[in-house]
């Protein structure tokens, strides 16, 4: 398995996901520490909480402040006050985008895995506490580009490839400081491939937000426009988490430096 993921010219990763997987099993202390983690991070559901609370005491004082400083990032460099029609008019205007942001991510979780936001949460977690790293594979709907759907991937399954060293142009969703608004920005990229290999498949994923296309059979990748092959199979896109590590593109356990206590109470 290591041999065909190194001729898919994947990274070789630090501690091998299988292993680690192995002694999770074979510990007795190691288990209730994951499954703590899990449940306390991811276990407990979710909220919404909005940026400004219109039911503060001090909201329309954040409103203010949002004015203030979006006329900022228009160029005023002495903007005036805004007027309490003004503020009254952002609020309306804050609470419309509240109720439809709240309604439509709603929408969006009720729908996003077949076995239920929570369960993929706690999942996407075990993986990520076991080894330092963890995927989803991000679905979209090909006519809107929006995201539709979010799948589990096995970490043990995965494993990274080096990034592009062409930089790609991508406009992102960047909130302005201390508006309550989004401006569009232009940066340059450089975006990772992925491998994935199950049961003898093999199969390619591009990093999430890398716009161009690829091909999931041979993890070759096309310029955004460029005439594509007739036997083309889009791949889609992963994200990957990982406990970040400063000598390894893969992430790496936070209990790792237990590894001997683990083996030896085991042994014991």
């Amino acid at each position: 398995e290591d041999e065909a993921f190194r001729n898919a010219d994947a990274l070789p990763c630090p501690y091998p996901p299988e292993l680690l997987i192995r002694l999770l099993e074979k510990s007795s202390a190691l288990r209730p520490c994951v499954d703590a983690m899990v449940t306390n991070v991811n276990g407990f559901g979710h909220r919404w909480v909005p940026t400004i609370d219109l039911k503060s005491s001090d909201a329309d004082t954040m409103l203010a402040a949002s004015i203030l400083a979006e006329r900022l990032q228009d160029g005023d460099e002495d903007p005036a006050d805004p007027t309490p029609e003004e503020i009254a008019e952002r609020r309306k205007q804050v609470m419309r985008g509240i109720q439809i942001e709240e309604l439509r991510m709603k929408s969006f979780i009720a729908a996003c895995s077949k076995d239920g936001f929570a369960k993929l949460r706690k999942r996407v977690w075990q993986d990520f506490e076991i080894t330092g790293n963890a995927y989803i594979e991000v679905l979209r709907n090909a006519a809107t580009g929006r995201i539709t759907q979010l799948v589990y991937v096995p970490a043990t399954t995965m494993r990274l490839r080096a990034r592009d060293q062409t930089f790609v142009s991508v406009v992102w969703r960047v909130k302005e400081s201390g508006a309550v608004r989004y401006a569009e920005v232009e940066r340059q990229e450089r975006f990772r491939p992925f491998v994935q290999r199950v049961l003898g498949y093999q199969a390619f994923f591009r990093e999430f937000g890398d716009p161009r296309p690829m091909d999931k059979n041979t993890g070759v990748s096309y310029p955004v426009g460029a005439k594509l092959p007739r036997n083309f199979k889009a791949a889609t896109e992963i994200i990957h988490l990982s406990e970040e590590s400063s000598r390894s593109s893969y992430g790496i356990p936070r209990w790792v430096g237990a590894t001997f206590e683990v083996l030896g109470l085991r042994a014991a």
